[in-house]
């Protein structure tokens, strides 16, 4: 499995390769399907890596390289992995509530089609992140936020399918 090979070659995380990887294993898992434990957590280890190594970066509300996509990725890769919450994921977390603040919606400025162009996709992906992984003192913050999202959801049209299929998942 291509998320078990990739940190061989690679020290970031990769959204396709860990974090659509994991995904795909956890709900193949999920129904029935025989996963080799250690495929996910090699991947989790890997993704939790990358983010611990820039933790100072989130912490400052700066992030990485790849913005709120390589953010909502990893959160995602490690929700779907069942990592608890930790002092990095809270940090990541902080990071998303931070990012695109005054917008009421997420964006990176990947460009990077069909899944690192859409500002639903972020949307969705920082949605979910926040409800995984912010800690006690962030959940209002959070609330308010994916308030403000889900309204900028609502009345936002979309250009393609891939917006459209996100804004469903973020509405959800």
């Amino acid at each position: 499995f291509r998320s078990v090979e990739y940190p061989k070659h690679h020290s970031c995380f990769s959204c396709h390769h860990q974090g659509m990887g994991v995904v795909a294993l956890a709900l193949a898992r999920a129904n029935g399907y025989t996963v080799p434990t250690k495929s996910i957590e090699e991947a989790a280890k890997h993704t939790e890596a990358d983010l611990k190594r820039d933790i100072a970066l989130y912490q400052k509300g700066e992030g990485q390289p790849g913005g709120v996509s390589r953010a909502g990725y990893a959160l995602l890769t490690l929700q779907f992995a069942k990592v608890a919450p930790d002092t990095v994921t809270t940090a990541v977390a902080g990071y998303l509530l931070q990012h695109g603040k005054a917008k009421g919606y997420w964006h990176s400025p990947a460009n990077r089609p069909p899944s690192e162009v859409s500002a639903f996709t972020d949307t969705f992906l920082a949605i979910r992140a926040l409800k995984a992984y912010t800690d006690a003192n962030q959940k209002g913050e959070a609330t308010a936020r994916t308030e403000q999202a889900r309204l900028w959801l609502i009345k936002t049209p979309t250009k393609d399918t891939e917006d459209r299929v996100f804004q469903l998942w973020g509405l959800k």
